[in-house]
């Protein structure tokens, strides 16, 4: 799932490079696909080394949400419109630079089939959406339900999604929408005495038998509590961890799953005072553990492809701060920017 948040590009993005990052992330494998401050996308090592510019036309309508295919040789990313009849949604070759206009209508979230051979997208506005599957050999789009924010399963087809009434659903691959958590449902496993106004972000486990998403009281936004959430995929045994009131509904504390441990990171923006949290939970009941809290504004996170290193975009650093979660080691490394960061396992070619 990728979840779209507006930030002005208020820091030019230099072409001299990053400082050298300090030696103990030399090693770190993968490639790092993201937003600089000039609202193109690039390409770096985890370390900051072999900064490349995968886009030169971001001035005409800006980056967002890059996510690398399953083999590491496409991304695909959300534009921000200025005029109509604008490609809204690309696909981009990771070498060549080549890009493939997959949508020109508003595109407000997306997610990858296993195969990479597939899209599942939330076209249209966040909360008209209609999410549909994009086949990419053929070009052909199918329906599949209105909502938004789709999740597509790591293990088979079945897409995690928010309904248009705040629920979370799960379409089937053979066809059909089962529930999977309902506002109602929610209030009783958070105790809410105020009620759930809804449901939000689904994301799966690496193994798709659970799946985390966000729950936010009713109220006004500025003092409704959230709650990070896991489930079974199945329905049923729920548990909600209470963050209190962040102050934004863009703040979300929405799980991201590790892809090869039990573990998810979360985040959240408390407004007053100003504060930033990054948690590390597991599909138990165990407590939530606090990895950083800080000033520097950030929400995106992303893992390494052996789900040891949490990658952390600080963009009012220019930085990402990694995390090695087994030994609670953290490191930040200054890159110009980097913010939407999404971490591959591919190593660099290309121009």
């Amino acid at each position: 799932m990728v979840a779209v948040l507006l930030v002005a590009a208020c820091h030019p993005f230099s072409d001299a490079g990053p400082p050298p990052a300090p030696a103990e992330v030399a090693d770190l494998a993968g490639a790092i696909v993201y937003v600089g401050y000039d609202d193109e996308l690039w390409i770096a090592r985890p370390d900051g080394s072999e900064q490349r510019r995968l886009t030169r036309d971001g001035d005409l309508g800006p980056y967002r949400a890059p996510r690398w295919s399953p083999d590491g040789r496409s991304v695909a990313a959300i534009r921000l419109p200025p005029p109509a009849d604008f490609s809204r949604f690309v696909l981009i070759d990771a070498d060549s630079g080549t890009t493939r206009v997959l949508s020109r209508l508003e595109v407000s979230g997306f997610s990858w089939s296993r195969d990479g051979r597939r899209l599942a997208v939330a076209v249209g506005d966040h909360m008209q959406s209609l999410i549909q599957i994009v086949d990419l050999a053929s070009g052909e789009w199918r329906g599949v339900a209105p909502g938004s924010s789709p999740a597509w399963s790591p293990v088979d087809d079945r897409i995690a999604f928010e309904t248009r009434d705040g629920r979370i659903a799960v379409a089937a691959p053979e066809g059909g929408v089962r529930t999977l958590a309902t506002p109602e449902e929610i209030a009783k496993v958070t105790k809410s005495a105020a009620g759930i106004r809804a449901l939000y972000r689904p994301t799966w486990s690496r193994d798709g038998t659970r799946v985390g998403f966000v729950a936010v009281e009713t109220g006004a936004p500025a003092d409704a509590p959230q709650y990070t959430l896991t489930g079974a995929a199945q329905g049923g045994d729920f548990h909600a961890w209470p963050l209190g009131a962040t102050g934004h509904l863009h703040d979300f504390p929405q799980p991201v799953w590790s892809p090869t441990r039990d573990v998810f990171a979360a985040t959240d923006v408390f407004h007053v005072p100003h504060v930033h949290h990054l948690w590390l939970g597991r599909a138990s009941a165990a407590p939530l553990r606090l990895l950083d809290e800080a000033g520097p504004h950030f929400l995106n996170v992303a893992w390494s492809p052996d789900g040891g290193v949490l990658l952390l975009a600080l963009d009012e650093l220019h930085a990402w701060k990694l995390f090695w979660v087994d030994t609670g080691r953290s490191v930040e490394v200054h890159v110009g920017g980097g913010m939407w960061p999404d971490w591959c396992c591919r190593t660099l070619t290309g121009p």
